[in-house]
Parts: structure tokens; C-alpha cells; sequence
């Protein structure tokens, strides 16, 4: 498998089954690194949430991890580092798709208008009861100028601007825009990352419809909780984890 290593700490694959995977295997090797970026041009077992697989043509997409430190953090605190990869991530793309049409589809997704541009995994290391290192997966559609009909609402750069891009150019922005806004979490808090965070949040103050179980519940998204909860102004106030609910679009 041709690999090509640059002296910033980053590995990059012709072809990898997850490069989630392929990190976490250097962490349990101890060849990590705070800050290692792993990107392939074709990953054929991509991982996305909910136990769903992504997978893109080669050479389409941006697929990347990217490995942390993460002991700055509790095991509780895995909303504050998902929140502000989103927020990264986002303001990011904004350059390229434009500032006032990209959001944060809570919890984890790129939103252009009301379409997905891309994702985010996280998985972590323990151990015992310490936090010691995140990979951050991240997915973004960038050169697809089709999608089979059965997937959803996706959405690419190509599609929205009309340009091609340089992957590898974009991943080195995208990797030096989450050290930065990491680097922010770790010494001045999430605070402010939340509130950006809710700020960029996709229906924000709009009215929307969730599926919960076998129920529809309609309502104003209000915001997310600093635990990563949705809250919800319906008939009452709802308050929605992870998992419990997904959108109706």
C-alpha cells in the first residue's frame, strides 16, 4: 500500500479500509501522534453514525482522521470536543460554500441550505478512567457530481460552487483549522465554542419535525444544552440525547 509521510505528521493512503481504523491500529502501536493527520484517496469501509457505512468514488471526497491528545479532557466532556469539531468543521467549509448558507445539523453533520455535505465520527481511548486520545473522522463531499438516489439528501462543493478542488490542499486547511479551534477548547474553555456552536445550529429557531420512536413531535429548535442535549419548544420544552430522535426533512 503506497504511503507517503510528510514531515507535518501526515500519512497519506492510496486506498485503506477506514482511516479511523488505520489510527487507532498506530495508537495501540504507539506510533501516534498529537496532531497526526490520515487521509486516503479511497476508503472502502468508511464508518458513519448510527452503525452506517460511508463510502465515495475515489479520489471524490475528503476522508480523514485526525488523532489527539485528549487527556486536557474528562470522558464526560465528549459533546465539548464533538461540538467544537463541528464548529471547525464548519467554519471551514464556509470559506468554500459560503458563510450564511453552511450549518451544524445537530449533532455532527455539514449542512448546506438543507443538504449533507459532510460528517464527523469520533472514537476514543481509555484508559481506566482517563481520557487519552480521540480520532476525529471527518467526511466531506467534495467532487461527486452525482449520488445514487437511495442515500439521502447529499450535497458536494462541486455541486454548490461549480469548481474543482485540490483534496490535499483542503485537508491541510481543514486539519490546521481544527488544531486551532482545539487548541481553543484546551485553553480558554467551551463557552464560547458552544455558543458558536448554537449560533451556526441548522433550524435554529425554526420550526421542525423529529421522529421519536413511533411519534412525530413538532417544534422550535431552541438550542443544544452544554451536555450535547437538543431542546426543544413544542407543546413543552423537550430535551433529546444522542440517538433518541432524528430529523424528518
Amino acid at each position: 500500500m503506497p504511503v507517503k509521510k510528510t514531515v507535518a505528521g501526515r500519512i497519506e493512503l492510496d486506498e485503506t479500509k477506514s482511516t479511523n481504523n488505520y489510527a487507532m491500529q498506530l495508537i495501540r502501536d504507539e506510533k501516534a501522534e498529537d496532531g497526526m493527520v490520515i487521509s486516503t484517496r479511497h476508503q472502502t469501509a468508511g464508518k458513519g453514525q448510527r452503525g452506517k457505512s460511508w463510502i465515495t468514488p475515489p479520489g471524490t471526497a475528503i476522508t480523514m482522521s485526525y488523532i489527539m491528545e485528549a487527556d486536557f479532557l474528562p470522558p464526560g466532556a465528549y459533546f465539548q470536543l464533538l461540538a467544537t469539531t463541528a464548529v471547525a468543521v464548519r467554519n471551514w467549509a464556509a470559506r468554500y460554500i459560503g458563510e450564511e448558507e453552511t450549518k451544524i445539523k445537530w449533532p455532527n453533520d455539514l449542512f448546506w441550505r438543507d443538504r449533507k455535505a459532510g460528517g464527523i465520527l469520533i472514537e476514543n481511548i481509555l484508559r481506566g478512567e482517563a481520557w487519552k486520545w480521540a480520532v476525529i473522522g471527518i467526511g466531506i463531499n467534495v467532487q461527486q457530481s452525482s449520488f445514487p438516489s437511495d442515500i439521502g439528501n447529499p450535497v458536494s462543493f462541486l455541486q454548490i460552487t461549480g469548481k474543482t478542488y485540490e483534496i490535499s490542499t483542503l485537508i491541510e486547511a481543514l486539519a490546521s483549522t481544527l488544531k486551532d479551534t482545539i487548541f481553543r477548547l484546551k485553553t480558554s474553555g467551551f463557552e464560547n465554542l458552544l455558543q458558536e456552536y448554537n449560533h451556526q445550529l441548522w433550524k435554529k429557531d425554526s420550526i421542525a419535525t423529529l421522529q421519536y420512536g413511533t411519534a412525530q413531535i413538532q417544534g422550535k429548535i431552541v438550542g443544544v444544552s452544554a451536555d450535547g442535549m437538543l431542546i426543544v419548544q413544542g407543546k413543552e420544552e423537550y430535551r433529546f440525547r444522542f440517538h433518541e430522535v432524528s430529523w424528518v426533512i
